[in-house]
């Protein structure tokens, strides 16, 4: 076996080896991670700079909203979490990225949405 094989099939196994980051977008965030099991439904970037998702669960990830914003905070962002209870956590960071979590129930109400939009930074 080649260096390159050695070193492609490496990057293999360590990327199959995260399940749950396999289709984790390269810009979000450091601290917001998606739930395993997740439906990606879009992930568009207008730019280098504006980037939005939105993603569906089966389950009420309402939870992971403090989740994700102490792990923000523990990663240099302020965080305002005075609308968590209707869903919605905004964050601000390094080199002036801003952006929000928005976590709501589908129309049909048999699964979740997540959506994650930021820009700047």
């Amino acid at each position: 076996m080649t260096y390159l094989q050695s070193a492609l099939a490496g990057c293999l196994i360590a990327f199959l080896a995260s399940p749950a980051l396999a289709d984790q977008p390269d810009w979000l965030p450091e601290g917001i991670v998606l739930p395993e099991g997740h439906d990606m439904q879009s992930n568009h970037s207008i730019g280098s700079s504006t980037h939005m998702l939105k993603t569906e669960v089966d389950q009420d990830p309402s939870d992971l909203l403090q989740v994700w914003a102490d792990d923000l905070a523990s990663n240099g962002f302020q965080v305002d979490t005075a609308a968590m209870d209707t869903g919605r956590v905004l964050f601000s960071g390094p080199g002036g990225l801003q952006g929000q979590i928005v976590v709501s129930s589908t129309i049909n109400a048999d699964s979740y949405t997540i959506e994650i939009d930021s820009s700047g930074g």
